[in-house]
């Protein structure tokens, strides 16, 4: 059994992303930002190990024939800071715990933040929270499955994989954070009493 799947860039205020759907199911499986060659062997690799772990032969195309302009054009609307219609994916790669994780953050709503650690204990799992942080790092989806609302306890940002300044904006873009100047050593109330994080939920 061979899958296709198709991909294209997207750019906005915030940076650029690469882009990967699915052909047959025409659902997202991947985004990230980076160099676009890099991002592209990245992509690679990965489709590599998924074939070499299943019975599925991953093919890479480009989008040639402007098939995912509209999609494209969404994605450039997240990295313009812009809210937008949910967006169908589905996953290409993750562990059981990865995707449990996943899920849990896709809950979040807009213009909301947590923790590791409460995300931890959402999914049943409060020891679990440094591999609850592991979880996000690996986030297949940039921005759809939105890591970048979670905090890290102690008052900091915490990592991101599109970088700790693309995490600020995109914060500040959805009134989570009072001001995208500050440090990325900003502290906040888990309560959000008047926290540079007003908006935990």
């Amino acid at each position: 059994m061979s899958k296709t799947l198709l991909y294209t860039f997207a750019e906005g205020q915030l940076g650029r992303c690469m882009l990967v759907v699915d052909e047959y199911s025409n659902n997202l499986v991947y985004v990230n930002s980076g160099n676009d060659n890099q991002l592209i062997q990245v992509v690679k690799n990965l489709i590599k190990r998924q074939s070499q772990n299943s019975k599925i032969s991953y093919v890479l195309r480009e989008d040639l024939d402007n098939e995912l302009v509209e999609l494209s054009v969404i994605i450039a609307n997240l990295l313009d800071g812009k809210r937008t219609a949910p967006i169908k994916y589905e996953y290409l790669y993750g562990t059981d715990f990865q995707r449990k994780v996943w899920d849990e953050l896709y809950k979040i709503p807009w213009g909301c933040t947590t923790t590791y650690h409460r995300l931890a204990r959402q999914i049943g799992s409060p020891n679990s929270y440094r591999a609850v942080a592991n979880a996000c790092g690996a986030n297949p989806l940039l921005m759809v499955i939105p890591c970048h609302r979670v905090l890290s306890s102690n008052g900091t940002l915490g990592g991101f994989k599109g970088g700790v300044q693309m995490k600020r904006q995109l914060l500040a873009a959805e009134k989570c954070f009072k001001s995208s100047e500050r440090s990325n050593a900003v502290r906040f109330s888990p309560l959000g009493n008047g926290s540079e994080y007003p908006n935990i939920c």
